[in-house]
């Protein structure tokens, strides 16, 4: 009866609005030329709405003719009318406007104060507008955004924008993106966008809005200032410390002039640095709000395909996965879910289990559409006990194929006899339509060596699909089995290792930082024995980055094992480099008597190799004689011996450059082993060291020449900044007396051509050199500081000087000036605004210097006046 009263009382109030029966309002809707005249009742419009109650007020109403008057040009007459029907009657259609329309509509209720079609509308634009709101999404959230009471859809756009950034990022309407709007999206810990992709994306803003070039080298200071203003806003939202290292430094370093100087100078420490956590307290990554994580979607994938040994992975998954409902969202009940999962096609589903961590779900193949059971062989139930290991998963494929899905408006995805009821109390009852998913290991792996052996369980299905190994060591023909498990016994692998080995195989997660050099090292081996290609490389990359302490330790040991390991060719390549560098790690070491004639012959062949030829003559013959266990006497040796050492040193003789040991060294440290060395060499070289101006009858090797950081300056250069630096007026050193190591610590073009970039790298590292380009010319001019950078103000010291090279590439066009003596108390200035600033020398945050004055000797080392800089580096002078 009350039902029937309602309906008949809704069908007279919209008879009244139709007929204007006794109207007293007259609104006049829209604007010009398009101004439509509408009848109302004063009565009904302001107990429907706050907004018509004061503006029917006495001190708010424009009346005529007995009349209130209202104008409205911002509401169209349309629009106008569809209101009206709603407040007189409570009916409204909106299905058949279009999506601008409806926001319209929701602006005029939000305008007139109508809380109750606001709430009505945004329900509607939700549930049945999604694909207008992908279209248009900066339009609606810039208009979402200035309507406090839009709550609804203003939650929704966030959270859809979130799920799927792209459709907002990648609009061509981005660009004119509000700011408080970006800032908004950018605070967001669920926004499904890598962090990099943040970063460019608001570069990219910033750009546009400022009109400003993406190229940090054509900026002047005024675009810089402009682009920091810009940015101020929003850096502290970035997660800088979730980019990865190399998107760092070539999509984040590039732009350090924009950045604060300490931000960089931390992200940097943090990058470098092994072991180094952030200073400062930053927001957790970003993390869209999905029951599921990316590591479940491949698992998913390979069982709808029931591969069951070789699963997928991230990058071979040949579905889209594309979130259709969210319960907590769309409505915890059939008719929400039925609204938008039906006529899908094939779907799979997701539930957590209240009070616990368990997810349970379901593969649907074909659809929800539809009233009774329908027909499969190809769907599944699955659970994970644990929400987030995904090695607890359990897997049911269907049995009962023409109950395999049921499809009714009033449940869920119900499958078999998982009965999804409308409501969260979900009943799976005993039957045999799909087998039990309590699915548990099948693999007994026995680790380490008595008495440490451990069992360890596994599953064969996710063991696979991570390695080759398993695929061979579960097939039928070389598989163990017992009581239908497999067995797999690893002595050589200790639990511990093995225990880490699996966690990265089921998840893909390991931590290497608290395993010390040699664990790391059997891990690599371990991996490479499992066959786990990527493994191997995350554990050579890791043992590259933070264990190069290690690696100097025990060069030999290592150098032996990676040779060893076809696999390891990262951590091979450093290997080498870094002996070749720094050979005296090897040739010095303890172990280096017993080092294989192979990995020996490996490295006598490498032209970078950074010791004197001398050198290498006598540590070779050193190793050659313990390996024969023959005294170093060539005056005691029995023909035995000499044919001895013949042998042992045979593949050896071709590798040493004989022709660059000097006369003196050939004399005494060579010829004295003329017995055990070619007759025809040694003739040939003694001709070559006696007759003037001869040269080698044989095609010889180059020069050994160890591989440089240096851009400005050749090994060559370095024999005279040792001597300048220790004053040796005639007599200067050769390239193997040097008693001083270079280490570069700056370069202008890779760390920023800045004061405050040369002090953060050079600061504190006591004697430097310096040395710099002039553009536009072959010009290198430069100083010595034997002090330091630190600090502010004069330093007083005898010992400085500063030259130039007319030639970079002739070091005959060298000029030195040592410091005046007279001035020595202004030899090097340290000022935290300036570069390498020395005596009259004077070096601004900028490439444009000046010299002038005669604070140094001999004109300055004819440094010019004025003169514009295109690159400078610094070298660390270190005592050997």
């Amino acid at each position: 009866m009350s039902s029937k009263f309602l309906v008949e009382l809704s069908n007279d109030y919209e008879k009244l609005f139709e007929i204007e029966l006794g109207y007293d309002v007259i609104i006049y809707a829209g604007e010009e030329p398009n101004i439509k005249e509408i009848h109302a009742h004063s009565n009904i419009l302001c107990v429907r709405s706050k907004y018509f109650r004061t503006a029917f007020s006495n001190e708010c109403a424009e009346k005529k003719d007995g009349k209130f008057i209202l104008r409205k040009p911002t509401i169209s007459s349309y629009l106008f009318n569809i209101i009206l029907r709603f407040i007189y009657c409570g009916n409204i259609e909106l299905k058949n406007l279009q999506g601008p329309d409806v926001i319209k509509l929701l602006i005029a209720a939000d305008e007139l104060n109508i809380q109750s079609l606001i709430s009505h509308i945004q329900e509607f634009l939700i549930e049945h507008q999604a694909e207008f709101l992908n279209q248009n999404p900066t339009d609606i959230l810039e208009t979402v955004y200035h309507h406090e009471t839009f709550t609804d859809l203003w939650n929704f756009c966030l959270e859809k924008i979130c799920e799927e950034p792209k459709i907002l990022f990648y609009s061509d309407k981005f660009l004119n993106l509000k700011a408080s709007l970006l800032e908004i999206l950018l605070k967001r810990d669920d926004l499904y966008l890598s962090e990099i992709e943040i970063w460019e994306n608001l570069l990219k803003w910033c750009f546009f809005q400022q009109n400003i070039t993406n190229d940090p080298t054509k900026w002047e200071k005024e675009d810089i200032t402009k682009i920091e203003k810009s940015l101020h806003r929003f850096i502290p939202l970035i997660r800088f410390y979730d980019i990865n290292p190399a998107d760092f430094f070539y999509r984040v370093y590039n732009y350090k002039d924009i950045l604060p100087k300490d931000l960089i100078h931390d992200l940097l420490e943090f990058h470098i640095v092994p072991d180094m956590r952030p200073k400062i307290n930053v927001a957790p990554s970003r993390k869209p709000k999905l029951l599921i994580e990316s590591s479940h979607i491949p698992l998913f994938t390979s069982w709808i395909d029931k591969k069951d040994s070789s699963h997928y992975n991230k990058r071979e998954i040949p579905y889209k996965y594309k979130l259709l409902y969210r319960s907590g969202r769309d409505g915890f009940n059939a008719e929400s879910f039925h609204r938008n999962c039906d006529n899908k096609g094939a779907t799979i589903w997701i539930a957590k289990i209240l009070g616990s961590k368990q997810l349970i779900g379901g593969y649907n193949p074909l659809d929800w559409n539809g009233n009774g059971s329908k027909t499969t062989p190809d769907s599944f139930l699955f659970n994970f006990i644990d929400e987030n290991n995904i090695s607890t998963a359990k897997l049911g494929y269907v049995k009962d194929k023409i109950n395999a899905i049921f499809c009714y408006k009033d449940q869920g995805p119900s499958m078999g006899n998982l009965h999804c009821f409308d409501s969260n109390n979900w009943k799976c009852s005993d039957g045999n339509r799909y087998p039990s998913i309590e699915l548990g290991y099948d693999v007994i792996i026995y680790s380490g060596e008595e008495p440490n052996i451990k069992e360890i369980h596994a599953h064969s299905n996710i063991l696979c699909v991570r390695s080759k190994y398993f695929r061979t060591a579960f097939s039928n023909e070389w598989a163990e089995k017992k009581d239908g498990k497999f067995i797999l016994r690893k002595p050589n692998i200790s639990p511990h290792l093995f225990n880490i080995i699996l966690r990265f195989i089921y998840c893909g997660n390991i931590e290497l930082k608290n395993l010390q050099g040699p664990d790391v090292l059997k891990l690599l081996i371990s991996a490479d024995e499992l066959n786990m290609q990527s493994l191997i490389s995350h554990i050579q990359e890791f043992l590259i980055e933070h264990q190069a302490e290690f690696l100097n330790r025990n060069p030999i040991d290592i150098l032996e094992t990676v040779y060893q390991n076809e696999m390891f060719t990262d951590l091979w390549n450093f290997c080498l480099e870094k002996i070749c560098e720094t050979p005296k790690i090897l040739f010095n070491s303890d172990k280096f008597l017993n080092l294989k004639a192979s990995l020996l012959e490996l490295l006598l062949k490498r032209d970078d190799l950074d010791l004197s030829e001398i050198e290498i003559w006598e540590n070779l013959l050193k190793w050659c004689f313990a390996q024969q266990n023959i005294i170093n006497d060539p005056t005691k040796w029995e023909k035995e011996d000499i044919t001895k050492i013949e042998r042992s040193l045979h593949r050896f003789i071709p590798l040493i450059r004989f022709y660059d040991i000097k006369p003196a060294d050939f004399f005494y440290k060579v010829y004295n082993y003329k017995d055990i060395l070619p007759k025809d060499l040694i003739h040939d070289l003694l001709e070559f060291h006696i007759v003037p101006d001869l040269k080698p009858k044989t095609n010889v090797a180059p020069l050994r020449q160890p591989k440089f950081d240096s851009i400005l300056t050749e090994p060559n250069h370095f024999p005279l900044f040792a001597s300048w630096i220790d004053k040796k007026d005639s007599s200067y050193y050769n390239k193997e007396e040097i008693p001083y190591e270079f280490k570069l610590l700056y370069h202008s073009g890779q760390d920023g051509f800045n004061a405050a970039s040369f002090h953060r790298n050079c600061d504190n590292k006591g004697a430097t050199i310096w040395i710099a380009k002039i553009l536009g010319s072959k010009q290198l001019i430069g100083g010595y500081n034997p002090l330091d950078w630190n600090g502010s103000g004069w330093k007083n010291t005898t010992d400085s000087f500063l030259f130039s090279f007319t030639d970079e590439k002739n070091i005959s066009t060298a000029k030195l000036s040592y410091v005046n003596y007279k001035y020595a108390r202004y030899a090097v200035s340290c000022n935290n605004n300036q570069g390498p600033s020395m005596g009259n020398l004077i070096c601004p945050d900028s490439n444009d210097w000046q010299c002038c004055g005669t604070r140094y000797l001999n004109n300055n080392a004819d440094i010019p006046n004025n003169f514009t800089i295109e690159n400078y580096e610094i070298f660390q002078v270190i005592k050997k």
